[in-house]
């Protein structure tokens, strides 16, 4: 019988049980495609962030897959040419 405030907080919890949820995909930017955009349009990683007015570091971390804005995908993205989409890549 069921007539503690424990019992009825436990009985809740495992009857109102939800599923396990899945992680989402992580988008990371596709270094590979961004060096390929690179070489095309004979522009510098330097270039890139003098233009966006950030550091260049700020650039490496972006292509080693460290999490960083949409503000720096897109102007990234601008600098190049090309569609931001097409520098992205999902993982996970």
């Amino acid at each position: 019988m069921l007539d503690n405030g424990r019992d009825m907080c436990y009985t809740n919890v495992m009857t109102n049980h939800t599923p396990p949820t899945t992680k989402a995909p992580r988008l990371r930017l596709n270094s590979r495609a961004i060096r390929i955009a690179l070489a095309t349009n004979d522009i510098t990683i330097r270039s890139i962030a003098e233009q966006m007015g950030v550091t260049r570091e700020t650039i490496y971390r972006a292509m080693r897959g460290q999490n960083t804005t949409l503000d720096t995908v897109s102007g990234i993205a601008a600098v190049l040419g090309v569609d931001p989409l097409s520098i992205l890549k999902t993982e996970g």
